[in-house]
């Protein structure tokens, strides 16, 4: 029987899997990516706030169903996974366990102290696939949980920071998650120095006409040609990326027009003056 393994990233915008083949040398057999996270929302606070509305019950089972349908779309036999390698933010962590998530929502001592919660600890796990209520695979699968430090530290960074082995070097070193959450740390004199930005609702497309996440089809940059941008227009669903179709805009481009002349750009109106285009990833 082939032993099969899943890495599972808990993104802020979506979930991804991979299907390893552990006899092969983690060869990655397949892949499954969401188009969004399944929680209403884009980005951990609106996560949080859901999370407090409905309850931890509702929203890990949310998660859970979630990561069943990626795990489905990888087509392989679930029978023959014998490991699940989860990674994400503390958030994304702790919904998907359905553990104690409020010390991350509220800020103080007191005002958790006032609701009751005692803050669990968010230490490196191997649990069973049974533990995880709703999980489809089978019972005595390992799930493997990689550390969180509080709101500060996702297990993301971490193990990034771990496989890079940045930790184990004697100088300067800096690495960056860029993901919607982005998180970078800096190694300097044996201290980490960490920090985080919502990358993602900054410059993606949330909250903007037509706009959409980093996804092939997406408008990620404008480079105006001068000479042909006075008459010529066409229509935006016409154009496309090699044989991918555009189908909306992330902020980027938008910053970028700041430093072109004012045209009136898509997604304003259903044309756009003759443009290169470049397809987000």
């Amino acid at each position: 029987m082939a032993k099969m393994g899943i890495a599972l990233d808990l993104g802020t915008s979506g979930f991804r899997g991979h299907a390893i083949d552990l006899d092969q040398w983690g060869k990655i057999l397949s892949t499954a990516v969401t188009t969004r996270h399944p929680l209403p929302g884009a980005n951990v606070i609106d996560h949080l706030h859901f999370a407090l509305e409905v309850g931890i019950e509702k929203t890990h089972a949310v998660m859970v169903q979630a990561a069943n349908q990626v795990i489905n779309h990888l087509k392989i036999e679930k029978k023959d996974v014998v490991r699940l390698a989860i990674c994400g933010n503390p958030i994304q962590l702790s919904l998907f366990q359905g553990i104690e998530f409020r010390d991350l929502a509220y800020a103080g001592k007191r005002k958790l102290e006032s609701l009751g919660v005692v803050p669990p600890k968010r230490d490196a796990l191997i649990l069973k696939a049974k533990e995880i209520r709703g999980l489809d695979l089978p019972d005595d699968a390992d799930i493997l949980i990689p550390p969180a430090v509080q709101h500060e530290i996702g297990a993301d960074a971490l193990a990034m920071m771990i496989q890079t082995g940045m930790l184990e070097k004697d100088e300067i070193a800096i690495v960056t998650d860029y993901g919607t959450n982005a998180e970078m740390a800096l190694i300097y004199k044996g201290t980490v120095y960490t920090g985080s930005t919502a990358a993602g609702p900054a410059l993606e497309g949330q909250q903007i006409e037509d706009g959409i996440l980093a996804l092939p089809g997406a408008i990620s940059d404008v480079d105006f040609e001068p000479d042909e941008c006075a008459d010529a227009t066409v229509d935006i669903r016409r154009i496309t990326q090699g044989n991918q179709p555009l189908h909306g805009s992330l902020k980027t481009h938008i910053l970028n027009e700041e430093m072109t002349p004012a045209i009136p750009l898509w997604p304003w109106q259903p044309i756009w003056s003759k443009t290169k285009t470049s397809s987000g990833t």
